[in-house]
């Protein structure tokens, strides 16, 4: 659920020839824009996006928005006439979460591709910050949870240890 929905829409559009060979030609802009995600005390602000026509039925697509400590930026092309989409999501720090039982902040680096038949997507989601809080628990087993930041789960274990873990310390916490 998305609430406290705002934003400023721009449209000035031509669009050409039938619904299989449409050219859309101008540009579409969302300004100002801002949603709140009460189910993870999320809120998402400063977000925009342009769809805007090359003249030759390709719109050129750019947006971001912030959330938290972190943004996200986005860049791609949509050729609606051939079918094809092409979008790359980039950002830091971007909290997906910030309620009492859990916050988390996400890295994007990924390119989605799509043509008539197939998608592709590709890279990687780095989740530099998490913490998750059964409701009601003070910890697993009696013991406590932590809050566990790094780039891997061995940089993530070297930092709840206090020393550099091995592949097989990584291997006997999954185990744990």
């Amino acid at each position: 659920q998305v609430d406290n929905v705002t934003g400023r829409i721009e449209a000035d559009l031509d669009l050409s020839g039938t619904p299989v060979t449409m050219i859309i030609g101008g540009t579409l802009k969302l300004q100002n824009g801002a949603a709140d995600v009460p189910q993870f005390d999320t809120q998402i602000r400063n977000v925009t996006f342009t769809a805007q026509s090359d003249g030759q039925g390709t719109l050129i697509l750019s947006g971001g928005a912030s959330s938290g400590p972190g943004s996200l930026e986005l860049s791609g092309r949509f050729t609606p006439a051939e079918g094809t989409f092409e979008l790359n999501v980039n950002g830091r720090e971007f909290q997906v979460a910030n309620a009492p039982d859990m916050q988390a902040t996400v890295s994007p680096d990924i390119k989605v591709g799509m043509q008539p038949g197939s998608v592709k997507v590709d890279g990687e989601i780095v989740i530099p910050r998490a913490f998750i809080s059964p409701a009601g628990a003070g910890g697993v087993g009696g013991r406590p949870l932590y809050i566990i930041e790094g780039r891997t789960e061995a940089d993530a274990l070297s930092r709840l240890l206090g020393e550099r873990a091995d592949e097989e310390t990584v291997r006997q916490a999954k185990a744990w």
